[in-house]
């Protein structure tokens, strides 16, 4: 399943954040699998495409972050820009408009509405 998260950071909590990313990682759990991520323009404010059974398998994530991040998880109906986990991109397609930010901003601009600039983070 697929899952949006989108994580506030509150007053004076975005050095601490990335003081525990850079020292222990994403410490994300074995069956979840993070996808993509970007801030909104302030950086108080990240999103985050992750993969999952199911929300419970969310769980120890959250609380390992929940001290510094305030979450808010949401199940999107559907993700036809993602299709290129299914559908992966060849050779061929180079060149082509396939900017999955772009398509993934735009779906889910009822949710998160991010303005540019905004960063990208894949990996």
């Amino acid at each position: 399943m697929l899952f949006m998260v989108i994580e506030s950071f509150g007053p004076g909590r975005l050095n601490a954040v990335r003081d525990r990313f850079t020292t222990r990682g994403r410490m994300l759990p074995a069956n979840v699998t993070y996808h993509a991520s970007w801030f909104d323009e302030t950086g108080a404010r990240c999103f985050q495409l992750m993969e999952a059974p199911d929300r419970a398998a969310l769980g120890p994530w959250i609380e390992a972050w929940s001290d510094l991040v305030d979450f808010e998880i949401t199940r999107p109906n559907s993700f036809p820009a993602l299709s290129f986990r299914a559908n992966p991109r060849k050779p061929s397609d180079r060149g082509k408009s396939r900017d999955v930010a772009f398509h993934f901003c735009t779906l889910t601009s009822a949710i998160c509405n991010p303005t540019p600039p905004f960063r990208i983070i894949v990996g």
